[in-house]
């Protein structure tokens, strides 16, 4: 696998390379999902950056020649909800006096349901006071510009920097060094609590800030990797004499669990669009053929379906199940590997 280095003198040449290779070496269905859940993080962790808009559209624009509008129209989506984002908290920020209620840097992105296969954490955290104040004057902001609409909140994509103020340069204690921590909201949400004591258990951490079980061992986890807490018995020490090579230390990655659990939700995200297009195509078949035996509609099918990627034939019987149990198709009585289009 290739990896590509985009220069703005040569990124156009890079991009076709990458798209030659990108739809060689992979399904253009399996490409879509992957390069969408990839262009989620690079919108939503990369914004504001002039130049990748023009390198992403460019890149949009490559792969609606190649691939088709429809390919390409949820990238399409998603890059004009970037856009209607950044025009969005331009006009939050002029109304704003943010200098005294909001923290200087807050940034939100609307994105558009359906567009984004994002999904919503069950978990329903408690911000910290000063997180809480500018999502609460952004509710009221898009509540008067857009009436009738509903925010769904996806606090555990959102991620924030906090700089320490109780460590020290380890060649001389007595002088401070200031790190900056790159965290997601939930580890914000549990860090800030140590701004009002050096030790806590378990279960006056998940108290404090509303986190699942599953959640904050995941949080407590990464903090005890990266040296910031030290366990004694029940309790999680905040460590005083944390140290670290970098003055930029990121802690937001994701445990070995969670990366699991992604790739499983990713893979089942591309089955059930996969089950999708699939009957689409059979009842496209069907509509025309009217009548047609089981082994030339899964020949139609896959013939159909190969531009896309190579259905198996498990999962083609199993759509022709759903068609039957939908009513779109019926067996033809008296045979088992025939069937008839209902209209």
């Amino acid at each position: 696998m290739h990896t590509y280095h985009f220069d703005n003198d040569d990124s156009d040449s890079n991009m076709s390379a990458a798209l030659m290779d990108t739809t060689w070496c992979m399904s253009p269905g399996l490409v879509a999902d992957v390069r969408s859940n990839l262009h989620c993080s690079c919108c939503v962790f990369t914004t504001g950056n002039s130049a990748s808009d023009d390198a992403e559209s460019s890149m949009i624009s490559k792969l609606k020649q190649t691939c088709g509008y429809e390919w390409t129209s949820r990238f399409q989506r998603m890059f004009q909800d970037i856009g209607v984002s950044k025009d969005l908290m331009k006009t939050f920020r002029d109304k704003q006096d943010l200098s005294k209620s909001c923290i200087k840097d807050f940034h939100m992105l609307v994105l558009t349901t359906g567009s984004w296969p994002f999904q919503q954490s069950s978990d329903n955290i408690t911000l910290p006071a000063e997180l809480q104040i500018c999502v609460d004057k952004f509710k009221l902001f898009y509540q008067s510009q857009h009436q009738g609409r509903l925010l769904k909140w996806l606090m555990h994509l959102c991620k924030g920097e906090l700089r320490t103020t109780y460590t020290h340069d380890p060649k001389d204690s007595k002088k401070p060094m200031m790190y900056t921590l790159q965290a997601n909201t939930n580890q914000i949400a549990l860090l800030n609590q140590y701004n009002s004591g050096l030790s806590f258990s378990e279960q006056e951490l998940a108290a404090a800030t509303q986190m699942g079980a599953d959640a904050l061992k995941g949080v407590l986890e990464v903090m005890l990797k990266s040296k910031l807490l030290v366990k004694d018995g029940d309790k999680y020490n905040l460590n005083m004499a944390f140290k670290n090579k970098k003055l930029r230390v990121n802690i937001n990655i994701p445990v070995k669990a969670e990366a699991k659990a992604e790739s499983e939700q990713l893979h089942k995200i591309i089955d059930e669009d996969r089950k999708m297009l699939i009957q689409a195509v059979i009842v496209r078949v069907m509509k025309t053929r009217k009548r047609l035996k089981h082994q030339p509609l899964i020949l139609e099918a896959i013939e159909q379906l190969k531009s896309r990627f190579k259905p198996k034939v498990p999962m083609l019987k199993k759509c022709i199940d759903i068609l039957i149990d939908k009513e779109f198709l019926e067996r033809v009585e008296g045979t088992r590997d025939e069937y008839n289009y209902l209209a």
